[in-house]
């Protein structure tokens, strides 16, 4: 497996949505606020403190569930096989699935609302049963 370095792919994405949002008249809206806004530099750091934050709480929750120390949870979230061993090994396969598919679902849910504006697109991905994490399709 490979890894997706996520200040590359933020950048990426945004220069995709910002053409396809120049050519098509695309707009996206802020949670609270009925007039359209242009992706700033705040907005970046918006976003990057919301990733930081949900990392923080998967990151404490796994470290909880595994017993283990920020250490060997960066250890794990760099090699999946070791990871997938632990989690095997005590028991916490589908709790460690189920916190990482939350992270993630979670993290694009926000990136697709602030960059589409478009909360049903959002809400359908989050709601979407067919996506999830499994250590299994990552290895």
């Amino acid at each position: 497996m490979f890894k997706i370095n996520k200040n590359v792919f933020r950048c990426g994405l945004l220069a995709f949505v910002f053409c396809i949002g120049s050519v098509n008249g695309v707009k996206a809206y802020e949670v609270e606020i009925s007039e359209p806004y242009t992706w700033t530099c705040q907005m970046s750091s918006k976003a990057e403190e919301y990733d930081l934050n949900l990392r923080e709480q998967r990151d404490t929750k796994l470290k909880e569930l595994l017993v283990i120390d920020d250490e060997d949870l960066e250890k794990y979230l760099d090699d999946y096989n070791l990871f997938y061993n632990v989690s095997i090994q005590k028991g916490k396969l589908n709790e460690v699935e189920d916190i990482i598919t939350k992270y993630e679902k979670d993290y694009m849910y926000y990136e697709l609302f602030l960059l589409t504006g478009d909360e049903n697109l959002a809400n359908e991905y989050y709601t979407d049963p067919q996506i999830y994490f499994s250590f299994e399709k990552a290895i």
